[in-house]
């Protein structure tokens, strides 16, 4: 017994040596962050002509396909095959990323009483909802576009009916390098100039309606 308990204690002292010198081969790779900062809109000629709204908005989580959402950032070839860029992920899942910027960008127009991503925050009279079929890279036969197509919903908070729907498109395209700052630069001009379309469309529609 002494015996098997002396050779016991030794072999536990080396695995533990051992495992203090193990290493994981291949090294992990670095993943990188696609930030995503979109320029400033408050001085955009799109929205100074535009009056403040007196109401206050919802902005729900958009509803995105399983294909987006997820971190990974979706590239589509024209085969139709869907890939994934590798070690270059968003800052978060795309849904709560694009539903950020989408706020960010609605009190940083300055152009509405209250715009929030939380019911308890405000009184919201509206809600809107984007169903996203597409934010991605694609490539064309003009080369790599970011592209977006999202279809915008502005329902009334009260009665839950819809109030206007627009569906939105756009392409950028991806400079020839396509480094990871192209990428950037790419998807940041693409999500900017679409929220100079979904703001005046938004702040428009109920009057269309009264």
């Amino acid at each position: 017994m002494k015996c098997n308990l002396k050779s016991t204690i030794f072999l536990a002292i080396i695995c533990l040596l051992l495992s203090s010198c193990v290493q994981v081969f291949p090294p992990a790779k670095k993943v990188d962050t696609l930030l995503i900062t979109p320029l400033s809109i408050k001085e955009a000629t799109a929205l100074t002509s535009l009056p403040i709204v007196s109401w206050q908005l919802i902005v729900s989580e958009p509803s995105l396909n399983a294909y987006l959402d997820k971190n990974l950032v979706m590239v589509e070839d024209q085969s139709g095959i869907v890939k994934y860029m590798a070690n270059v992920e968003w800052p978060e899942a795309l849904p709560d990323l694009l539903k950020s910027l989408v706020v960010d960008s609605f009190i940083d127009s300055q152009k509405i009483m209250g715009v929030s991503g939380f019911h308890s925050h405000i009184q919201p009279n509206y809600l809107l909802q984007l169903d996203v079929n597409k934010c991605h890279i694609q490539k064309t036969e003009d080369g790599y576009m970011t592209t977006l197509e999202a279809t915008a919903f502005l329902i009334d908070f009260k009665t839950r009916k819809t109030v206007a729907v627009q569906t939105f498109t756009h392409q950028v395209p991806i400079a020839d390098q396509h480094t990871k700052t192209d990428i950037k630069k790419a998807f940041e001009q693409l999500l900017t100039e679409f929220m100079l379309k979904l703001i005046p469309w938004t702040l428009k529609a109920p009057n269309k309606f009264i």
